[in-house]
């Protein structure tokens, strides 16, 4: 395990066991396991700022976990109300305590069976909550502060990088953003995009889409686009980033230089068909950019896109693999960003970072 990743996780165990209520018998002490289901980076590539004493980077993982605690009693007449009471202890401490501890969310996800006490032993019966934690290390001895942030290694411009916006997405992101259906899309329309507050990601649960399920770039589907305001506006040259996760197989992926629906670039990825996808609409007409027909993505897994776009040059990025490049001068922008799905009701999007290069 990432060794960060391993600090995050111990100190998410030491915030819940806080919240567990003591017990003057140690034998029927609650105890205390957790799963973690994700780790992600925060902020920029996981930089989220700077520390003044110690001098140096504070580095910021988020995590989603599954914590199951075993609550115990003498007698399986007194479990339930030893349940309902730790239960309330956990999810009924002040919003405010749990921020300070690090938890930004926290529910029950679920009641193991009982057993009741066998051979002298104790009754028992677990819970599980779903939590999601942000975990920020600081310096633990001074070492400078960086002067700037490397955005990406490989990418040499004349103007400086500016960072538009790097968020992950919250119940109010939503109105960051325009919800558009491709007038082509008139099968299972209209789109379905709402946020997700156990999974803290935005989720779009309809199979909209249109076009054919060929491996071609006639593929209108929906788009929620970044809505252009003077501190986020629209860019011809940029770096755009998002974690997206699917659980089912189908089209998932991101658009830019958006102009309106009938002129935009996108990138799609497909498991079903097994390809990712550089194509453009422009005046109503899709058509192919760039396409892999050999890879796509992992079910069910978080992956790392990026599109990077510079002149007539353009690449899809997605996690280490090498890019898929091509280049078109049809919309040459500025435009706005945004994400994409097609015939995919199990799209999930975690986060956007958009940097103008």
């Amino acid at each position: 395990m990432d060794p960060i990743n391993g600090e995050a996780l111990t100190q998410l165990t030491t915030a819940l066991s806080s919240l567990l209520p003591p017990s003057g018998n140690p034998a029927l002490a609650p105890d205390l396991a957790v799963s973690p289901t994700r780790f992600r980076t925060t902020g920029l590539n996981g930089f989220v700022g700077t520390n003044d004493d110690p001098e140096g980077e504070i580095i910021g993982r988020r995590v989603s976990a599954n914590a199951i605690v075993g609550v115990k009693t003498e007698t399986i007449d007194t479990l339930n109300g030893a349940v309902a009471d730790l239960t309330a202890a956990v999810i009924g401490a002040p919003r405010g305590d749990l921020r300070k501890l690090g938890i930004l969310d926290l529910g029950v996800a679920g009641l193991g069976l009982q057993t009741p006490p066998a051979d002298g032993g104790v009754a028992r019966q677990e819970i599980t909550f779903a939590v999601s934690y942000e975990f920020l290390k600081l310096p633990e001895e001074s070492s400078g502060v960086i002067a700037e942030v490397p955005l990406d290694v490989d990418l040499s411009r004349d103007n400086d990088p500016r960072k538009l916006i790097s968020a992950e997405f919250s119940a109010q992101s939503l109105s960051w953003f325009d919800v558009v259906d491709d007038p082509l899309a008139t099968s299972n329309a209209p789109s379905s995009w709402s946020f997700d507050v156990v999974g803290q990601r935005i989720q779009q649960t309809s199979s909209i889409s249109g076009g054919t399920s060929a491996v071609n770039a006639n593929k209108p589907g929906s788009y929620l686009v970044l809505r252009a305001t003077p501190s986020i506006p629209a860019v011809s040259d940029f770096i755009l980033r998002s974690e997206v996760e699917s659980d089912g197989d189908q089209g998932i992926g991101l658009v830019f230089r958006y102009l309106d629906d009938a002129n935009f670039y996108f990138a799609l990825l497909n498991q079903n068909k097994n390809y990712r996808l550089l194509g453009r609409k422009v005046a109503g007409t899709f058509q192919q950019v760039a396409l892999d027909s050999t890879a796509s993505y992992t079910v069910g897994a978080v992956t790392r896109l990026k599109v990077v776009a510079a002149g007539s040059d353009l690449q899809l990025l997605v996690d280490e693999d090498p890019p898929l490049a091509g280049s078109d001068s049809a919309l040459p922008g500025p435009g706005r960003v945004g994400l994409m799905t097609f015939q995919n009701p199990q799209a999930l999007f975690y986060g956007i970072e958009l940097v103008a290069i």
